[in-house]
């Protein structure tokens, strides 16, 4: 081999590290993440998010259109059926006359003297008073009656409703552990007095949701997550993530 061909490769042409191959070159370096863009002036501060904020309006106080509350419905059935007015009731009885069918010959004869016919007299009266009482509460009874009927008829679909909501069952292994059975009851008999007219299913699911937001809120809250939520609303960069450390090694 002469001098010149071990300084030149002869298949290239190119010169020769002293006849031995050349290195290979080294491997580019992979791309840096890329940075997000930094927030415009003026962005407003990031502000924490929950999955229960879409739970905000379930336990708010009902409104009217007007934005007034909205009254608090009432069991037609807890009302009492008899509301009596002591003054309507004496005079009501002040209209009656007790003495009308008293016979006149004998008041002239116990104006006279006679006890028996005086005594006759109060027994009619009394009887007569008696009857008339009897006759009035029969009229107020049925009255009453029909009345606390139309209120059953009405109350009825509520009841039932509530019931139903009440006894109903889930296939989710938590939302039925007895652990967890009381809190289901109260939030389904808080959620149903809010809005007693709502469907069973459309409690229960709203209420099963609820609880089901509840728990990944309470995972989401946590200082990392809060962060990294923050940090992606702000547009910041977590240089941490970026480069690939994890993050149980963040101090």
């Amino acid at each position: 081999m002469s001098f010149l061909t071990s300084l030149f490769n002869p298949a290239t042409g190119t010169p020769s590290a002293g006849g031995r191959s050349a290195p290979t070159p080294a491997p580019a370096a992979s791309p840096a993440p890329a940075i997000p863009a930094a927030p415009a002036p003026g962005t407003p501060e990031p502000s924490f998010t929950s999955e229960l904020d879409k739970f905000k309006s379930m336990w708010q106080t009902p409104t009217t259109d007007d934005g007034k509350p909205a009254p608090t419905p009432v069991d037609p059935l807890s009302q009492p059926v008899f509301t009596l007015d002591k003054q309507k009731v004496l005079e009501s009885a002040s209209k009656m006359n007790f003495t009308g069918d008293i016979n006149p010959e004998l008041l002239q004869k116990a104006l006279g003297g006679d006890g028996n016919a005086l005594a006759a007299i109060i027994d009619g009266a009394v009887r007569n008073a008696v009857a008339g009482v009897t006759l009035s509460q029969a009229d107020l009874l049925n009255q009453a009656l029909l009345t606390n009927n139309q209120r059953v008829t009405a109350a009825l679909p509520t009841h039932i409703n509530r019931t139903t909501l009440l006894n109903s069952q889930t296939d989710d292994p938590v939302l039925s552990h007895p652990a967890v059975q009381p809190l289901l009851t109260a939030l389904k008999q808080t959620a149903f007095a809010r809005n007693p007219n709502a469907k069973p299913a459309d409690i229960e699911a709203e209420v099963h949701n609820y609880i089901r937001g509840l728990a990944a809120a309470v995972v989401d809250s946590s200082p990392e997550k809060i962060k990294q939520q923050q940090q992606k609303q702000a547009g910041e960069v977590d240089w941490m993530s970026a480069l690939g450390i994890p993050a149980n090694t963040q101090q």
